[in-house]
């Protein structure tokens, strides 16, 4: 085995930097990762010399910025943030029950100018309901609460509508009788 050694150390044991071109030895050389065994092809030296000309040119980034809120600006966030989460909740259910998007249900909307599709009152402070046949899953149109919940609890059964109106046809005109 070749030794030809300086001092102790072992003369093939030395690196050369990639950079300035000088050997030196590994200990003067970052190691990488977790391998001990694995070294920088650039001394500390250079190393340390690239970062400071990387860092003067290019922008430095501010760790700290503070960001003065005002009253104002913490419930205009606020109310963005809620109604952004509140229209993707909303979009998610009309998705999930009826597979229609938030945009296909404003678009019904305003074809609907606002309005139930029976009685024609507007919506309120709730949104208009979404009508769709059970049997078959198509959606019909918007209605309000009231309609919604009339239909709902005639089972969408034209026979039972037809004998409600007969039966307020029959007693609109009947003077009430007084409860006793």
């Amino acid at each position: 085995m070749n030794k030809s050694s300086v001092g102790e150390v072992v003369v093939s044991s030395l690196k050369t930097c990639t950079t300035c071109g000088i050997t030196k030895l590994p200990t003067e050389f970052h190691g990488v990762g977790s391998d001990s065994n694995l070294s920088r092809a650039s001394c500390k030296v250079c190393t340390r010399a690239n970062n400071k000309a990387r860092s003067k040119t290019k922008p430095k980034k501010r760790k700290h910025v503070r960001y003065f809120w005002t009253r104002e600006r913490k419930h205009q966030f606020k109310i963005k943030i809620l109604l952004s989460l509140e229209e993707k909740r909303q979009d998610r259910n009309l998705r999930n029950r009826y597979g229609i998007s938030l945009r296909e249900y404003r678009d019904l909307f305003e074809t609907q100018n606002g309005v139930c599709a029976i009685c024609g009152r507007g919506a309120g402070k709730r949104n208009l309901h979404v009508d769709h046949c059970h049997k078959t899953g198509r959606i019909r149109a918007l209605l309000c609460s009231n309609c919604n919940s009339t239909l709902g609890k005639v089972r969408d059964d034209i026979n039972i509508l037809n004998k409600l109106i007969e039966y307020l046809g029959k007693h609109q005109n009947a003077s009430p009788t007084p409860l006793t």
